[in-house]
């Protein structure tokens, strides 16, 4: 699943100054740096429903969104075409067997059984 590296993160309300973002914050227009990863809190998050969003989406990404602050991966992106970009998706979403062993290994693969039908059910049911 392609995603990246710069998180999501939970805030306080009502700080003066403060302005959250998706990946950080902001408070008095400075960004707010220092905050640890809470490796406790998974948060499913990905860019990439189908090629086609994810592309539509690539270049806000690479220039002022999330890829900017993985420069290996922006520098990849911003060089490849039209074709290894799409090879780069499907490397990426469908890794094989070996590469996600590999990750696996790394502790970097999380694999949840997300029940994703039966929680939409129950929001049904509880919501109206």
């Amino acid at each position: 699943m392609l995603s990246h590296a710069a998180g999501k993160c939970l805030f306080r309300t009502g700080l003066a100054g403060f302005e959250p973002r998706l990946h950080g914050a902001f408070r008095f227009g400075s960004r707010v740096v220092g905050v640890p990863f809470q490796p406790g809190l998974a948060l499913l998050h990905f860019h990439a429903q189908d090629p086609l969003a994810w592309r539509e989406r690539l270049d806000f990404r690479l220039a002022r969104g999330a890829y900017q602050y993985n420069p290996a991966l922006q520098a990849h992106l911003l060089a490849a075409d039209d074709a290894g970009r799409a090879a780069f998706y499907s490397r990426v979403q469908s890794p094989d067997p070996a590469i996600r062993a590999q990750l696996a290994g790394l502790g970097m693969l999380r694999s949840e059984t997300l029940k994703l039908r039966e929680a939409i059910a129950r929001m049904e049911t509880t919501c109206i």
